[in-house]
């Protein structure tokens, strides 16, 4: 079921009518049960048996924690043993055969968070919870199907489901409207020439190639960082909390700064599961180099089975590394501090640090290591901007300044949220006002919409 569908439309204010009909404690917890089985049913039937399939797993694997004289030792064995399913039922026979069986949405974001749970129940940092606050944590249709990554504490918020706040709901309207209104104007406008671009790589020039790599860095971060304000928000309607994934990452003004904003859930489980079991940074600046490198192949064989995505999750442990290694030297004159005072070093640090994980979502976005390579190669030039490259990008028709004109007020919201300037508060304060964005957000949805892409790009890893 899409996000957004009439039939998810329908879903969705069904359950919110049943879900607050009563204030029972048992009542709602019922009905967010049901409601998370029928949206995973009404996602396909692989989606709904192997997402009960690792739910049963998980709370099973967490009673035999519960019970077992070496706590530790129990949880590191039912974690590994859950993750080794994920990435061999996820991953590896997927690669292999094609069934319908092995077709399930959202497996690595439950996973994850399953076995998150396991490791911090194992060092008693969380109790053991009941199979009813296990389903409703994995299987909250919120971010079952593309995240974020929860951290084992968000379980339990189910034991006690709090009492409806019209401020949050209004907050969560608000999420969704600004989600949709991501994806559908600027992710889905500039994936049309990305689609066609990196398609038919070959024969185009390379300031076009050199664009059309641009516009994917903002189609890709306006369509997750969509997809997350709409988990929020779907969340804040029900009263749940769902964790921040995004945080402005393209203002990062170094690579450790970028990878604090990207993807937060998934960083903290690779930090928490991962980074800190070799060791972190307590075993000296090299061991910690190589402990980075590693959690991001790790990472990269995460986002898929392919030497690209290998080669992307090396670049970015090999550019963080050196940036560890290089950080005592950059403090010692004062590097980083200067860049973060001075405006015109900080906006250069930025543009740096952003033309490097361009390049890397090179990589990322091609179909295989080496058509990135060519892709890469051919930016070389000679370089050639006409006045009508933008018309020649495969935009949508007449769409084309709407959806840079949309891109810019993302851009403008993001850098005032950075200066602590956020609209979201003003916007909120204000019932005339609040009502006001809601209208003129979902105009700009219907008008300047682009709906001939589908679905999210977060469902393919």
């Amino acid at each position: 079921m899409e996000l957004g569908s009439l039939q998810f439309d329908i879903f969705i204010c069904f359950a919110l009518f049943l879900y607050w009909a009563k204030a029972q404690q048992k009542w709602r917890r019922s009905v967010l049960m049901a409601a998370d089985f029928c949206f995973l049913y009404l996602c396909g039937l692989p989606t709904l048996v192997w997402c009960l399939f690792f739910i049963l797993l998980g709370y099973l694997s967490s009673l035999l924690i519960e019970r077992s004289e070496d706590r530790r030792k129990t949880g590191i064995l039912c974690g590994s043993f859950m993750l080794a399913l994920f990435f061999i039922a996820g991953y590896l026979l997927p690669h292999y055969f094609s069934t319908k069986l092995l077709s399930a949405i959202g497996m690595s974001y439950y996973a994850l968070s399953f076995t998150g749970y396991l490791f911090d129940q194992s060092k008693d940092k969380v109790p053991v919870a009941s199979f009813l606050d296990f389903f409703l944590f994995g299987g909250n249709f919120a971010t079952i199907l593309s995240g974020p990554v929860q951290s084992s504490d968000y379980l339990l918020q189910y034991k006690e489901l709090p009492d409806f706040d019209e401020n949050s709901f209004h907050e969560g309207v608000l999420y969704i409207l600004w989600g949709f209104f991501q994806k559908t104007t600027v992710a889905n406008g500039l994936g049309l020439s990305v689609d066609h671009h990196f398609t038919n790589y070959t024969v185009s020039s390379p300031a076009r190639l050199l664009l059309a790599s641009v516009f994917y860095s903002f189609q890709l971060y306006c369509d997750f960082a969509g997809y997350s304000y709409i988990a929020i928000g779907m969340g804040k309607l029900f009263g749940i909390s769902v964790p921040a994934n995004f945080e402005r990452p393209y203002l990062a003004t170094n690579i450790q700064d970028f990878w604090r904003r990207w993807h937060i859930g998934l960083s903290r489980w690779f930090r928490e599961h991962v980074y800190f079991p070799l060791g972190g940074s307590r075993k000296g600046i090299y061991r910690t180099a190589v402990n980075t490198i590693i959690v991001f192949l790790v990472s990269g064989l995460w986002h898929g089975f392919g030497l690209n995505f290998i080669a992307w999750g090396l670049m970015h442990g090999l550019a963080l590394a050196l940036f560890g290694l290089m950080r005592p030297m950059l403090n010692k004159y004062g590097l980083l501090e200067k860049a973060e005072k001075n405006p015109i070093l900080k906006w250069i640090a930025r543009i740096l640090n952003f033309a490097f994980v361009n390049l890397a979502w090179i990589v990322f976005r091609s179909g295989s290591l080496s058509v990135s390579l060519q892709y890469i190669k051919m930016l070389r030039g000679p370089y050639e901007f006409p006045s009508y490259l933008l018309t020649t990008m495969n935009l949508p028709e007449k769409k084309i300044i709407s959806v840079f004109a949309c891109l810019l007020l993302v851009f403008i919201v993001d850098l005032l949220s950075e200066h602590d300037r956020s609209p979201k508060k003003v916007i909120l304060a204000s019932p005339l006002l609040r009502n006001i964005t809601f209208i003129i957000l979902i105009a700009l949805i219907a008008f300047f919409g682009n709906f001939e892409l589908s679905g999210f790009l977060y469902y393919n890893f």
